[in-house]
């Protein structure tokens, strides 16, 4: 194996050679060089209302899933993933579900990647305890109350 994996890189040239869980890049892989230059990485970082983090996330699930990837949108709670996939246009095949919801359903589902939107800290901990290596958390933005 050879570098880090950055899993946007596979989903804008559609590639799926690799598990979702993968976390480093074979060394056949045909995009390596562009997993080199790429600078987006895991982010876990409070940004300030109104900023665009939840618009930013719906893109990165969307492009995600048009690309085949399994994709968990979580946030807060239910009624805020029924209002991201209806304001925010979040496509149909992108599983959104509250915190306690992901809490409960994600230990036995199929891996995948995970964006949580308005997740604190210590509960996105508690919930990769919970799942473990399997799935991909690529992205984590919140708003501190």
């Amino acid at each position: 194996m050879n570098g880090n994996r950055k899993i946007l890189v596979c989903a804008e040239n559609k590639c799926h050679h690799c598990e979702s869980s993968q976390k480093t890049i074979p060394n056949y892989c045909q995009f390596m060089i562009l997993h080199a230059l790429d600078t987006n990485e895991f982010e876990s970082r409070e940004m300030p209302r109104r900023s665009g983090k939840t618009t930013k996330l719906v893109s990165m699930a969307n492009q995600l899933d048009e690309a085949g990837f399994l994709v968990y949108y979580i946030t807060e709670n239910e009624q805020t993933a029924k209002m991201v996939k209806g304001r925010y246009g979040l496509e149909g095949s992108v599983r959104a579900m509250g915190w306690r919801q992901a809490i409960n359903q994600l230990r036995g589902a199929t891996p995948g990647v995970v964006l949580a939107d308005e997740i604190q800290e210590n509960d996105l901990a508690q919930l990769k305890s919970l799942i473990g290596s399997k799935f991909n958390v690529l992205a984590h933005y919140w708003t501190r109350w």
